[in-house]
């Protein structure tokens, strides 16, 4: 699934398809969303109302930099944000969604390097298929 906006990655987890949107979404230290970030999660919205009732698990990642707490913080308002998009401006119901930040506990890739790091801070829109 690839655009012009922001890069989006698909994978299959235990709980069901995870759609992982990178850093792109957010200016540095922001958890308000870029132009950018809000024309692909329109796209994604689309997807996401042909699942119906399915539930939505929205979680915040960052990669290693900074502290625990601060990240946690972080993460979880820009999972907040993503949550407040898809609700107010893309019409889905809060009902089915929820939203979590992880900080940086959950890396997908290496934080020893700048390609890794920047993998890590993203935020992914799970629908949960269990």
């Amino acid at each position: 699934m690839k655009s012009s906006g922001p890069p989006v990655e698909i994978r299959r987890t235990e709980e069901g398809i995870a759609i992982s949107l990178n850093s792109v979404l957010f200016d540095y230290n922001s958890s308000q969303l870029k132009d950018e970030a809000k024309l692909e999660l329109k796209r994604i919205a689309s997807v996401l109302k042909k699942y119906g009732d399915r539930e939505i698990r929205i979680s915040g990642h960052t990669d290693n930099s900074g502290g625990d707490e601060y990240n946690r913080k972080l993460s979880r308002e820009r999972a907040l944000s993503v949550l407040k998009e898809l609700r107010d401006e893309q019409g889905l119901e809060e009902k089915r969604m929820s939203y979590e930040g992880y900080g940086k506990s959950k890396p997908i890739a290496d934080n020893s390097t700048a390609q890794g790091r920047q993998k890590n801070r993203r935020v992914d829109i799970t629908i949960v298929m269990e």
